[in-house]
């Protein structure tokens, strides 16, 4: 595209300037000789995009403002499928390329509409993937912990929480216990939209199951062989507990542990 066909009004559109509307603009993600597609600073994001069109002539000008009304409905609605997507810049992209493709598609049989309709199935399929992803990544966890917890509560009941099953039982609660928070804490960090298969955050989450599992053995062995303070090993039972809960929760609490041990 020759830039020096764009009219007066699409010129002055540049990052780091301002719109008609005294807005910053940040990025130009499509623009043509007669229309402009960006974005700008605002905290709403379902208010980011702009688009603003100038014909070379009336008639031109009409042409886009029809086209664009054409689709004007599911453009915004897609638009407010924004905030839900993972993958915001992806997707913004995906959206004024459409648009951009809406104003300078000639072909008759082109539908704006069904282009934009496919785009919005696609925003909502996605979400739908992650929701699906993220509970696969949490269930090994969430198991754990309810499995863990009724073992416990049955050992109460028959008056055995004093027995080696009872420690045992309560280790992996602690553990569990620590791995998920671990897990709830950090999954903001994880990208869910990343692979298709739902199996493979499953496999994550029992991954990570497990290693929050060896830490608490080891945390175990060291209690038992003497490595902790006498200061630790003076308290009552639950905090031993807490370290269970500690090393579920960190796979760095083991190096952290060694710089404790006395000398």
């Amino acid at each position: 595209m020759d830039k020096s066909n764009l009219t007066p009004t699409i010129q002055g559109y540049k990052v780091g300037g301002k719109d008609q509307g005294g807005n910053l603009i940040v990025q130009i993600l499509s623009v043509g000789n007669e229309y402009c597609i960006y974005e700008i600073e605002t905290e709403d994001i379902n208010n980011r995009l702009k688009v603003v069109i100038d014909g070379f002539t009336d008639v031109s000008e009409k042409q886009l403002i029809a086209r664009f009304d054409s689709v004007k409905q599911e453009y915004v609605k897609a638009k407010g499928m924004l905030y839900r997507s993972s993958n915001y810049g992806m997707m913004k992209n995906r959206i004024a390329h459409a648009l951009s493709t809406c104003f300078t598609n000639d072909d008759q049989t082109f539908n704006g509409k069904k282009l934009f309709e496919s785009l919005c199935s696609e925003i909502s399929a996605e979400q739908k993937r992650i929701v699906t992803n993220r509970v696969h990544y949490l269930l090994p966890v969430a198991a754990s912990i309810a499995i863990a917890f009724l073992s416990c509560y049955l050992l109460m009941q028959h008056r055995l929480s004093n027995t080696p099953e009872w420690q045992i039982a309560s280790g992996f609660l602690a553990s569990s216990l620590g791995v998920g928070a671990s897990i709830f804490t950090g999954i903001k960090k994880l990208h869910f939209e990343e692979y298709p298969y739902s199996s493979y955050y499953s496999y994550i989450g029992i991954e990570r199951l497990l290693l929050g599992y060896v830490v608490g053995a080891v945390a175990f062995i060291a209690i038992k062989s003497g490595l902790f303070s006498p200061a630790i090993l003076e308290k009552n039972y639950w905090a031993n507990l807490m370290v269970f809960v500690a090393a579920g929760f960190s796979e760095q609490f083991i190096p952290s542990l060694i710089k404790k041990v006395d000398p």
